[in-house]
């Protein structure tokens, strides 16, 4: 059975910019029993994480967008061959961590970014209510990410 790794993260202290966390939180709990996944928070992706990338053969990142509308779900692949224009600092997007990964490890696993639309980012701890409203589609496709044969074929949208 594949290894795979949940990273959750943000900053859990501004509303729903700590979806990662709660995410993580909640997946713990689902799959306390599930000794191949293991499940991390960051309030950033660091060069640290590479190591941890390079022993699993998925992982599955969890962040609020501010790209999308509020409560949208979206669900992409991440590519560690696509170049982007940062360069490099202290810490990294999806993409940027599994390039490094690719590069000292000479492997990246195969990975997945799920984000929902920010309707806050304000103080606080509580998740605004379209984020709230998309979890269930995020927790489904995880639960289709980590097993897709024991649901649907196709990714839950």
């Amino acid at each position: 059975m594949s290894q795979i790794l949940i990273i959750g993260y943000g900053n859990p202290m501004r509303a729903d910019d700590g979806l990662g966390w709660v995410v993580a939180e909640h997946l713990a709990q689902t799959f306390a029993l599930n000794t191949n996944i293991t499940i991390r928070t960051a309030h950033q992706l660091t060069p640290e994480l590479a190591d941890d990338l390079a022993q699993v053969d998925v992982v599955i990142f969890i962040d609020v967008s501010i790209d999308l509308a509020p409560g949208e779900f979206l669900a992409t692949p991440v590519d560690p061959d696509t170049l982007e224009s940062r360069p490099l600092t202290h810490h990294f997007s999806p993409t940027g961590l599994l390039a490094l990964t690719k590069t000292v490890y000479g492997r990246a696993p195969l990975a997945h970014m799920l984000s929902i639309g920010a309707g806050s980012l304000e103080f606080g701890e509580t998740l605004s209510e379209p984020v709230q409203a998309a979890l269930p589609k995020l927790y489904s496709h995880v639960h289709w990410l980590v097993d897709p044969h024991q649901s649907s074929s196709v990714p839950p949208v």
